[in-house]
């Protein structure tokens, strides 16, 4: 089918970006038969707006948006980040393509939701990657919109590291996480342990953060990694960082959040209470290296088989067209009809 993916491609970072969920989506679909025209809502909007302004330059973004939309006839608009695009504008978009279907995915935590709320009963399937409970209490009234979990996805063209095969790592644990609270005191707590450990801590400064391709290859070349999100007691929810972990087959430890033992097993992650246990965990595995470099080729191995762009977009469009699935997903009952 035609497919129109409006999301925050950021073309204006030259690929410093290239791993992020809005192109591992894209792959996805590609990859499954669909033609998808990526619609770079921001650039577009900066592009035409005074002194680079998304602001000055909405009109003219939603200009091209529907001009594209009459090009295109897409059966689905799929939309990523979108904020500029107001319910007058999505309105127009069916009123031009009324056979249409309207789904969104959204991958970050559930604060700053206001046009998510108000996109229900526009939308015919919201994604998330936050359990349907939570996700439902945080949109309240949701009318007609389907509520849908999906996962983290890894791309094997993004993905490209067998950090398990590493035999010199450059460091024994590494952990990326900017400059927020709760990240913040956990890299505190991880620098007591560079005493033993050759513990690599990114993102918290300006002069630390990592991105394009050496954070891929930084990532393939340690052997242990932490995934700590803004909050790890949502169920189901984890940023995109245990996707990249897992998928370039480093041994990964997470908090344990409820229901993420249902999508990765606690010998694909290593799952932990509180700091003691987790300490405790990371020096075991720091000294039996057979032990981690098997669990983190079966981390590796579930992240590629399980959470495939191609998988997870064949789900996505079998939700959205309300079609039965294809195969078993490990997550098909967090969907909220």
């Amino acid at each position: 089918m035609k497919i129109i993916h409006v999301a925050n491609f950021s073309l204006f970072k030259h690929g410093a970006q290239f791993y992020d969920t809005d192109r591992k989506i894209t792959n996805g679909l590609i990859r499954n038969g669909h033609h998808v025209y990526d619609f770079s809502y921001r650039d577009i909007a900066r592009f035409s707006g005074w002194f680079n302004s998304s602001k000055t330059g909405r009109t003219k973004m939603v200009a091209a948006f529907l001009e594209t939309l009459r090009h295109f006839r897409p059966h689905l608009l799929l939309l990523g980040h979108s904020e500029l695009l107001t319910l007058k504008d999505l309105d127009t978009a069916r009123s031009i393509c009324p056979e249409m279907k309207v789904a969104m995915w959204w991958v970050d935590p559930l604060d700053d939701i206001a046009h998510l709320k108000e996109r229900m009963g526009i939308l015919d399937v919201l994604f998330a990657t936050t359990g349907v409970t939570p996700l439902a209490s945080a949109m309240g009234e949701r009318k007609t919109t389907v509520l849908s979990y999906f996962p983290n996805i890894v791309d094997p063209s993004v993905e490209t590291g067998r950090a398990f095969t590493v035999q010199r790592p450059v460091h024994d644990l590494v952990f990326f996480g900017r400059k927020v609270p709760g990240r913040q005191a956990m890299g505190q707590k991880l620098l007591t342990l560079s005493k033993t450990l050759n513990v690599g801590i990114y993102g918290g400064s300006k002069a630390t953060q990592v991105f394009d391709s050496k954070y891929i290859d930084l990532l393939s070349a340690s052997r242990m990694g932490l995934s700590y999100s803004r909050y790890n007691d949502i169920a189901y929810y984890a940023s995109d960082r245990i996707a990249q972990l897992t998928g370039n087959g480093v041994l990964t430890f997470s908090p344990a959040v409820p229901g993420m033992n249902e999508l990765y097993s606690g010998d694909e992650v290593v799952y932990f209470e509180d700091w003691n246990d987790f300490s405790e965990k990371v020096f075991a595995f720091h000294r039996d290296w057979d032990s981690c470099t098997r669990h983190a080729r079966k981390g590796w191995e579930k992240a590629h088989s399980a959470f495939n762009g191609n998988r997870v977009t064949q789900f996505m469009i079998e939700t959205i067209f309300n079609t039965s699935y294809s195969e078993f997903y490990e997550w098909q009952n967090q969907v909220l009809r």
